[in-house]
């Protein structure tokens, strides 16, 4: 019985580590293929929530790639806070010298009101030639039942006790 067990322990431990060298193959092929430098450059990016947490992350990641970021978030203040502290992380300069990266912009975006959002549109409608990335980011967790100024529920999911 216990000759069985380690004959299928093997077999599995060999079947696992043998995918795990196809994927590893695969990985590096995949990362062969990635352009070098930086592939966002001329591409403009909008993320919802930006201020903090993954859509801060992923804003500074985006940054780095050379693309132009559009922070839309609920909260200008922290938001031009947030902005600043990717600038000095990622190194963006102003276009006198040195090597440039990405383009940071912040505009107010408070998707709980649908006047702020038809704002919002025309404002990037206007000043954007294009848009390649959006990332809808921007989420709450509202416990008690709440409804935005157009009437609709804050959460879809409600928590009740």
């Amino acid at each position: 019985m216990a000759a069985a067990g380690i004959l299928l322990a093997a077999a599995l431990g060999g079947g696992l580590l043998f995918i795990a060298r196809c994927f590893s193959s695969v990985a590096r092929k995949v990362a062969l293929r990635m352009p070098a430098g930086r592939p966002m450059e001329g591409k403009t990016a909008i993320i919802t929530g930006a201020n903090s947490g993954l859509g801060r992350a992923t804003a500074a990641e985006l940054l780095r790639q050379g693309a132009r970021v559009i922070m839309a978030c609920r909260d200008c203040g922290r938001a031009e806070e947030a902005a600043r502290e990717l600038r000095a992380e990622v190194g963006l300069c102003s276009r006198g010298g040195g090597e440039c990266r990405g383009e940071l912009v912040v505009h107010e975006l408070d998707l709980a009101s649908l006047r702020s959002v038809r704002s919002f549109c025309q404002q990037v409608l206007k000043e954007e030639p294009r848009l390649d990335v959006l990332i809808n980011n921007a989420g709450i967790f509202q416990c008690p039942y709440m409804k935005t100024e157009d009437g609709f529920e804050m959460q879809a999911v409600r928590v009740e006790s």
